[in-house]
């Protein structure tokens, strides 16, 4: 009976691996995120474990290394959920305004194209959202209705200025860049130019 449990104890100490070194942090994810739609997952957790023993100064540098991991998975997993999340919301919004587009058969274009930037708002925050209406002949575009962020309601576009009609002209959708932002590059002698006035307060708060 001893040897027997001799023997046991012995194929347990080679079946076991002895954990050295073992550090745990929680990963910080959106209030509704969900990995891989398992509802019951609610916290997640990454986790540094070794087997070998080595050296604590060793143990110190992966340490700081699994930390730069984290917080670099944090912000991804963070930038993706919201992606899909406001992804979502866009197609629900335009889900529900088709379905209200019945509802709306007696208001003119004008309250449409406000009731449409009213319901794209809240899902596209910090645009300037703004509609406009090509006019007969094809040269003018006349904007009709825009948000609260945007001053592009009772503006007009000619033809030549901007990029509205190579947008018209070509029937696909146009992505500006950064470096598409810089407008001086459009300065010439006679370009026409809207300026603002105002008077400069300091804010006391």
């Amino acid at each position: 009976m001893f040897i027997a449990m001799m023997i046991i104890m012995i194929m347990m100490n080679f079946c076991v691996e002895y954990i050295h070194f073992r550090y745990i942090r929680e990963i910080k994810v959106p209030i509704s995120f969900i990995w891989s739609q398992k509802l019951s997952c609610q916290r997640y957790f990454l986790v540094l474990q070794r087997t070998k023993l080595m050296k604590d100064s060793i143990n110190s540098i992966d340490i700081v290394v699994f930390d730069n991991v984290l917080t670099e998975m944090q912000k991804s997993i963070e930038l993706s959920w919201n992606n899909d999340v406001r992804k979502k919301k866009r197609n629900q919004v335009l889900s529900d305004f088709e379905l209200k587009k019945i509802e709306m058969k007696g208001v003119t274009i004008h309250e449409m194209c406000y009731n449409f930037i009213q319901s794209m708002s809240p899902v596209l925050t910090g645009a300037h959202i703004y509609i406009g209406i090509l006019q007969s002949g094809g040269n003018v575009i006349d904007y009709i209705a825009c948000n609260s962020l945007s001053k592009m309601e009772g503006n007009k576009l000619v033809r030549g200025d901007g990029v509205s009609f190579d947008v018209i002209d070509s029937l696909k959708p146009l992505i500006l860049k950064p470096e598409d932002l810089n407008k001086g590059k459009f300065l010439t002698e006679g370009t026409v130019v809207q300026v603002y006035y105002g008077k400069y307060t300091k804010y006391k708060g």
